[in-house]
């Protein structure tokens, strides 16, 4: 049976991503929000949660930086963010890559 894509959606919205084994984030929580599908890429809506390791080695949440870099620094290969998310989606949809659209910063765990 082929999912519609308000099915599709609903299936990757239910569950919460935990990321964990990361050097510079700390509980890091992502929820999926919307998916669209296209021939070459798949564009993925996420809302997320997490801390992060400062220069002077102390955990700050992700709302006190500036949005633009924390979103390249959210989108980096070496921050398992894409990858965790590219899993889910790929369970659901199958086939193309996956790229990190809209970034949501949430600044309590229960917003997610």
């Amino acid at each position: 049976m082929e999912l519609t894509k308000r099915q599709i959606n609903n299936h990757l919205k239910k569950k919460l991503i935990r990321i964990t084994d990361t050097t510079y984030l700390r509980g890091c929580v992502v929820r999926v929000e919307r998916v669209r599908i296209c021939s070459y890429n798949n564009e993925v809506d996420v809302r997320i949660y997490g801390e992060v390791l400062s220069s002077l080695g102390e955990w700050k949440p992700l709302s006190e930086y500036p949005p633009r870099k924390l979103r390249q620094f959210l989108r980096s290969p070496h921050r398992k963010v894409s990858d965790e998310v590219s899993l889910w989606v790929d369970m659901w949809i199958g086939g193309c890559g996956v790229e990190l659209k809209n970034i949501t910063l949430v600044n309590n765990e229960d917003d997610v």
